[in-house]
């Protein structure tokens, strides 16, 4: 009891008591913020994989829809990368109007298994409309400024809109065509 008494009123060596207890927070916030570096690149990889799978899948013209699930998941499988997730199987489902794809990743984690956070988890997903199959909505953008002066440019700007309004307007059925018209000019 003697030298436990001795001990306490001691200041050697306080510095690094505190140091070695204090690096058991620091390691951990180190170790979260190199897993969260992780999972953040990872649910990136995942999401780019998603979009791309879903619009390769929606826009080729005349494919069966196990066809268009088919590019999607090929697309998927080529384009996720990451090499520290188990690779995942997409769920891709076509519709009339749109394909959407989702997909669920598990990551392990390094340092933060010390906490009990064994993975970080991310389910991404993404909807492409497929062409003309829903409403579309156009914004055309007119310029109006002093480079249009001459030859009739202004003339023929307004005649390819009107052109391409009406084109659009046959194309889509009714009430899915919204046209927004901005004049553009310097001043």
């Amino acid at each position: 009891m003697g030298r436990l008494k001795a001990f306490f009123p001691s200041q050697s060596g306080n510095v690094t008591t505190f140091m070695a207890i204090a690096a058991i927070p620091i390691v951990l916030a180190a170790g979260s913020a190199i897993d969260y570096v992780r999972y953040s690149d990872a649910k990136s990889d995942l999401q780019a994989a998603l979009d791309g799978a879903a619009l390769s899948a929606a826009l080729p013209a005349g494919l069966t829809d196990a066809q268009r699930v088919q590019i999607a998941k090929d697309y998927f499988a080529a384009n996720f990368s990451y090499s520290q997730v188990e690779q995942p199987d997409p769920d891709i489902e076509v519709t009339v109007s749109s394909v959407r794809a989702t997909a669920e990743m598990r990551l392990p984690t390094g340092l933060m298994q010390i906490a009990g956070i064994n993975n970080m988890e991310y389910e991404g997903s993404a909807e492409v409309m497929r062409p003309f199959a829903g409403a579309a909505e156009v914004v055309l953008v007119l310029d109006y400024s002093f480079s249009m002066n001459g030859s009739n440019k202004y003339q023929d700007m307004r005649d390819a809109a009107i052109d391409m309004i009406e084109s659009l307007d046959s194309a889509l059925p009714d009430d899915k065509l919204k046209i927004g018209i901005v004049p553009f000019s310097a001043m």
